[in-house]
């Protein structure tokens, strides 16, 4: 969970530690743009392909993108 924290603290510009893991990731004030950049960096350092469109549905917080049977294998 650390580094999917880390990754989006990074993307939004605020501190890791204030990220709600429950929260929506629209909450934090990311937007497509940056969920764009999210997605990438997903695949980047995870292996992962994320469609952005999934980032703002199915997989709209930290606690359901550490839950995705893709991301299970990955030490987060």
């Amino acid at each position: 969970m650390r580094q999917l924290q880390d990754l989006f603290a990074d993307l939004a510009g605020i501190d890791a530690h204030s990220l709600d893991p429950a929260a929506n990731l629209l909450e934090f004030g990311l937007d497509s743009l940056i969920l764009t950049q999210a997605s990438q960096a997903l695949n980047k350092q995870f292996g992962v392909k994320v469609p952005m469109r999934a980032l703002l549905e199915d997989l709209s917080s930290l606690n359901a993108l550490a839950e995705h049977q893709e991301l299970r294998h990955v030490e987060l």
